[in-house]
């Protein structure tokens, strides 16, 4: 029978005894109930729904006293809907049916409910295409959630199931997780017969598929649990553990499950190793690159401008007219977190920044001093991976205003001491299809000390000392599965060191020789903060993952300065940073430009 009338019609259609066979093709049936005395039917870009919304519970019963049983084969492009009521496929003498499915069944009813049923009485097959939607609510163990029953049979075949958030904010399974597939009577489901058609995440916690219950009472079950994700990627708050992981996959088959290895990290209010979405790793990151970003730019005097001294008497007056400069800055590195290494960032940072001096004077005793402001257009890009694995990559675009001051002691010391703000335009795209686009607002102020000390044949050494603070705030986002909350960070960066200095005259005949300056700089830095902290919203609650970027470090520099004219001079200068117990490294440079009208 393939009319559309069947559609329509509100009698029973009665397939009388002996083996019949009903094929709907391009129809909408809206009750299974209506079906009687049929041993196969099959469903050919039609769907039926199980049964109409007065009725409490839709039943396809196959066969007749003759044949007593039958098949319901769901085509490609088909879809049983069995939502909104308790609904199953039945055999006429109890022996058991055989469903094959092509296409979906589907329990996501109209009411986003998480409680509906759909039982069949003998054997699933899953076949090429076949879905299973359902509604769950992401939540712990025992959570409602639709369900798939077997009743005496067999499940088989590869079946993608497809999982609707029907509510909970997330929180980890320490048990047998969500039921959402049930073997009842001695029915049994092959390993492999249900797999995952994409990411369950909500909250902070990933919900991965696995075959058998945990305490042993249901083998042939099948659940959603909270392991197999990803650890935290460096410690959540008021937690400890710092052993490395593996990831679990999409369902097991057999014995407990497939499920993911791994040590710590996890504290009591997470409840479960393994738990966690990559995006947790992902996301912490974001405020990583914004500190890199921001630590680029609170650089030393003469990475920002050069050194003066290789500008030629014309631009040593302080009293003559201002300088104009600009300069770009690259940096590339990789940061690791310092508590168990899991989490990496290799990033990749560019600005261009410009200024000009808006005063100048120069002392009676010899001292002078100089301030002005500038502005800087940059942005970042890095790859984050978690346990080796990539999670996604994290992006920024920045605006920074600034302005500097400068003092020269009559015997060439310095302070000099920066301010500036930025605003940040942030991206984390996951590998998966999460992703979040927080903006940020960033204040940052470094003051730096320098002394040289002359040598013969014009050599310097320059003790030198500087502070770096930065505080960054970061607004609250949210992808599909949770809000994302940043709380405020800070950075302070202390830096030692020496610079050994070498100028020569290109052209001492001349009044004003120009002269080309190289130096060689060693520092011992040491980061006393920079422990960013996110929350991820779950089960109504935020919960935490603080990562920790503290630590000391070296820095090697090596900068070249020359005049190209009396009012020109160009420098640039390149730099290595390695942090202890091998938890970064990065090298940067910058070439830059000043001219004095």
């Amino acid at each position: 029978m393939q009319s559309p009338q069947v559609a329509t019609a509100s009698s029973t259609v009665n397939g009388q005894l002996g083996n019949d066979t009903l094929t709907l093709q391009g129809v909408a049936v809206l009750d299974a109930n209506r079906f009687v005395n049929w041993e196969r039917i099959v469903l050919e870009n039609a769907t039926l729904t199980m049964a109409p919304h007065n009725q409490v519970d839709g039943i396809l019963t196959l066969g007749d006293a003759g044949t007593g049983t039958g098949e319901l084969v769901i085509g490609v492009g088909s879809t049983v809907f069995a939502g909104g009521r308790n609904a199953a496929v039945l055999s006429f003498d109890g022996t058991g049916v055989t469903v094959t499915n092509f296409g979906t069944i589907s329990l996501v009813g109209t009411d986003n409910s998480a409680k509906d049923v759909f039982v069949i009485q003998g054997d699933y097959i899953g076949g090429v295409g076949s879905s299973l939607s359902l509604n769950t609510e992401l939540k712990g163990d025992g959570a409602a959630s639709d369900k798939l029953v077997i009743d005496g049979g067999n499940a088989s075949g590869s079946t993608k199931l497809h999982i609707v958030d029907a509510g909970g904010g997330g929180k980890a399974t320490t048990g047998n997780g969500i039921l959402v597939v049930e073997a009842i009577n001695g029915g049994t489901t092959a390993g492999g017969a249900f797999v995952l058609d994409g990411p369950v995440a909500k909250g902070a916690f990933e919900y991965n598929l696995f075959r058998s219950s945990k305490d042993g009472s249901g083998l042939d079950n099948w659940y959603l649990r909270t392991e197999g994700g990803s650890e935290a990627p460096c410690e959540p708050e008021d937690g400890s553990g710092d052993s490395d992981g593996d990831g679990g996959g999409n369902g097991g088959d057999g014995g407990g499950g497939g499920s993911g290895n791994g040590g710590g990290g996890s504290g009591e209010t997470i409840g479960h190793e393994g738990a966690f979405r990559p995006e947790v790793g992902l996301y912490t990151s974001s405020p990583q690159l914004a500190l890199r970003y921001g630590s680029m730019l609170l650089d030393t005097l003469h990475q920002r401008k050069g050194d003066d001294k290789a500008a030629g008497s014309g631009m040593l007056n302080a009293s003559g007219p201002p300088y104009v400069w600009g300069r770009t800055i690259g940096r590339h590195g990789y940061e690791r977190c310092a508590v168990n290494r899991g989490k990496q960032l290799d990033y990749n940072l560019f600005a261009f920044q410009g200024g000009i001096d808006l005063y100048s004077a120069e002392g009676a005793n010899g001292a002078s001093e100089m301030a002005g402001i500038y502005a800087v257009v940059g942005k970042g890009h890095g790859d984050s991976s978690l346990f080796g694995a990539s999670v996604g990559s994290n992006r920024l675009n920045a605006y920074t205003l600034g302005g500097y001051w400068t003092h020269y002691g009559k015997d060439g010391w310095y302070l000099d001491g920066l301010l500036q703000g930025t605003s940040y335009d942030i991206n984390a795209d996951s590998d998966r299809p999460y992703s979040i686009s927080p903006n940020g607002l960033g204040f940052g102020a470094s003051i730096e000390v320098g002394y040289p000390l002359h040598l013969e044949d014009g050599w310097i050494i320059e003790p030198q000392a500087q502070v770096s603070y930065q505080h960054i705030s970061i607004d609250d986002a949210s992808d599909s599965a949770a809000t994302v909350s940043f709380s405020d960070v800070d950075s302070l960066l202390g830096r030692a060191g020496g610079r050994l200095v070498r100028i020569w005259d290109l052209k001492p005949e001349e009044v004003n020789p120009l002269p080309l300056t190289a130096w060689l700089r060693a520092s011992f830095a040491y980061q006393f903060l920079e422990t960013p902290t996110i929350g991820f919203s779950a089960d109504g609650e935020s919960q935490p993952f603080k990562s920790d970027f503290s630590g000391p470090s070296v820095i090697l520099n090596a900068g070249l300065d020359t005049s190209l004219r009396e009012n020109v001079s160009l420098y640039a200068n390149v730099d290595y940073q390695i942090e202890f117990d091998d938890l970064g490294q990065s090298i940067g440079g910058e070439i830059g430009l000043k001219m004095r009208w």
